[in-house]
């Protein structure tokens, strides 16, 4: 019996040691087996509104956080001071298009583009003419760095203008047009088919006519015509009246 209680003094003085190796408490209090390690600190600052933070954070979702409120999109980095942020494009990156998406710098100011740009913003950017500067039927393009109005294929004239059809008799045009030097031009333009004032001018068939523009509610003028009959007896009454009158003043005197 003695040699069994020899035998589990042992066993527990072992199990003894064992633990107090095995399960040391570290210096915050918890215990690991083996080792000691330090624990990060879980503790989450709350807040109510930006003002809870710090000058460096802002409150989003009741929780001081670093930086902007939102994710910043590819190639952005979140920036800013005093509580006011924003995402900025990296370096070497601009923002490029309406959705403000950051693209890599390709260029300077006046810088070489492709024939169909110009370097605006750090980017090629095609060039092109606002449409009121530019006459109907025409395109607008880039050539040589520089916005241009151009008449498209199977089109000429003057693309500031106005380009027009291009043509060689014709049936190449409306009804209402006429071939005008291989264009396609109103058969009533003044420079083709000049009416008067108050004529109106038709077409049918490519041919254009004057007609009276007047309708029958509008004034006309009247054309006055005096009969030789007439008008010598208005002189003999205006001669007689003369005569009178020179009769009169001589009496009066």
């Amino acid at each position: 019996m003695t040699k069994i209680n020899g035998i589990s003094n042992i066993f527990f003085a072992i199990f003894a040691i064992f633990s107090s190796m095995a399960f040391l408490k570290s210096a915050d209090g918890s215990c690991h087996l083996g080792e000691c390690i330090k624990n990060e600190s879980t503790e989450v600052e709350m807040c109510a509104n930006d003002e809870d933070c710090k000058l460096s954070e802002l409150c989003t979702n009741g929780t001081c956080v670093i930086g902007c409120k939102e994710k910043c999109a590819w190639n952005e980095i979140c920036k800013g001071e005093n509580r006011t942020f924003s995402c900025e494009c990296l370096p070497g990156y601009v923002h490029a298009d309406i959705w403000e998406t950051c693209k890599r710098i390709r260029c300077y100011n006046n810088g070489i583009c492709e024939d169909n740009g110009q370097c605006q913003h750090g980017l090629c950017q095609t060039v092109i003419h606002q449409i009121s500067e530019c006459g109907g039927n025409s395109w607008h393009i880039a050539k040589n760095y520089k916005a241009l109005c151009v008449c498209p294929p199977r089109f000429g004239g003057d693309p500031y203008d106005g380009c027009r059809k291009k043509c060689n008799t014709n049936n190449d045009c409306e009804d209402y047009d006429i071939c005008h030097k291989n264009l396609c031009k109103s058969a009533c333009h003044p420079h083709i088919k000049p009416c008067a004032y108050s004529e109106k001018c038709e077409v049918k068939n490519h041919i254009a006519n004057c007609v009276d523009g007047r309708n029958e509610n509008e004034c006309k003028e009247i054309q006055t015509v005096m009969s030789s009959h007439f008008a010598t007896i208005s002189l003999q009454y205006a001669h007689h009246y003369e005569v009178l009158i020179a009769v009169k003043i001589t009496k009066d005197a």
